[in-house]
């Protein structure tokens, strides 16, 4: 899982839970104590007090729900809950201190209210209202009502209910919400992991082919020199070890991170060259195009051969043409002009006496906009030749 489908979870929830506690804060005023207001009406001391507090806390509630849906959090979230016990008492008073009486409806609907308040936040205002409703409760209940045992007892147990419910669906709601960023953390762990895992599996792919690939080159020149059918001291045996030395050197610097990947192989295996005492020249025109790795290897493969069989001079040419890229090596060798390609790179070659001129173009199927530019030298071609295709 990426991150940003890890946050877009954690949204998703946090969303969802805030909805859940405004719906059912409006659900219980809604249902259950608009139904007790109209069901008890004759029971009430002063039944428009208790319609008052019913719109107040409408309001509040409404209110504090925009908040939440908006913002997540109430802005005012004290306010909210010094207002809810305010509604409650209001309405045991016009309840005439029948406390736990059904038409006694703000008893158990303020404690949603102090849901609200605390969403978002700390416990404090929630807690504070549903403990200062039990207080003023029992304030009103020896100062209204009749404070025996019997009703002491069915108030606590109201008290219990309710508290049960609110705060237990207060601390479900956050247990939840550590349960969800827990199981995002772990996605993401996992995507990491995924993915570090894919780059280390092709990476080991990479090396495995690179491996056997050498096993049909440098394998077979090591092999000889060990049982002897190879002898150092001759030239061609020379020039063997030295193509196969390009070969391994540019293999291994076929995944470096550097910008111009082409370029930094071609130095590598004019290198070789320079090592044996061969001045390379190596030139670049244009902005070079990205070049895959496939590609790259059957352009500087031919390059290879000829470098590595270089006598006295060797010059190479990488140049930018439009759709793609043309690479040329002009050297005095020996070696034998490269085969003709049936692959994506097109090969044409040039040879006066001892001077072998080679040019291997490629056409991207999709050029980049560096690779349409047209350089201003696009070959290197041999003095006073004209290419022509590699013969069969």
């Amino acid at each position: 899982m990426t991150e940003f489908s890890a946050a877009l979870l954690d949204v998703r929830y946090r969303r969802g839970a805030t909805l859940a506690a405004v719906l059912i804060t409006g659900l219980w005023h809604v249902g259950n104590d608009t139904a007790m207001l109209a069901m008890n009406w004759s029971e009430y001391r002063w039944p428009w007090v208790s319609v008052v507090m019913w719109f107040v806390y409408t309001g509040l509630a409404t209110g504090a729900a925009i908040a939440l849906l908006r913002r997540g959090t109430v802005a005012r979230p004290w306010f909210l809950a010094v207002s809810a016990l305010l509604i409650s008492a209001a309405v045991s008073v016009a309840s005439e201190g029948a406390l736990t009486s059904f038409h006694n409806w703000g008893w158990g609907a303020v404690g949603w209210l102090g849901v609200l308040a605390s969403w978002g936040r700390s416990l404090a205002p929630l807690t504070f209202v549903l403990s200062g409703n039990v207080v003023v409760s029992v304030v009103l209940l020896v100062a209204l009502g009749h404070p025996d045992r019997l009703n002491l007892a069915a108030l606590l147990v109201s008290a219990y209910g309710a508290i049960a419910l609110q705060l237990g669906f207060a601390i479900g709601a956050r247990m939840l919400g550590l349960a969800v960023g827990w199981a995002v953390d772990a996605a993401i762990v996992r995507g990491e992991i995924e993915a570090h895992r894919a780059v280390a599996e092709e990476v080991h792919s990479a090396r495995a082919r690179r491996f056997e690939l050498l096993q049909h080159t440098a394998a077979g020149a090591l092999r000889g020199l060990a049982d002897g059918t190879l002898d150092p001291r001759d030239l061609a045996a020379q020039r063997q070890c030295a193509v196969e030395a390009a070969r391994l050197r540019r293999l291994l610097l076929e995944t470096d991170d550097v910008p111009d990947p082409l370029t930094h192989e071609v130095s590598a295996c004019a290198d070789i060259a320079e090592q044996r005492g061969i001045p390379v020249d190596v030139r670049t025109s244009g902005p070079l195009p990205h070049v895959p790795v496939e590609v790259r290897r059957l352009l500087v493969e031919p390059l290879i051969t000829v470098l590595s069989t270089a006598i006295s001079r060797a010059r190479v040419t990488l140049s930018a043409v439009p759709g793609g890229i043309s690479v040329s090596v002009l050297a005095d060798t020996s070696a034998d002009p490269p085969p003709p390609s049936a692959g994506p790179v097109e090969i044409e070659y040039q040879r006066e006496g001892e001077s072998l001129w080679v040019q291997l173009s490629w056409h991207s199927p999709s050029p980049s906009p560096s690779s349409r530019t047209t350089a201003s030298s696009s070959t290197a071609s041999a003095p006073g030749s004209t290419a022509i295709p590699a013969a069969g």
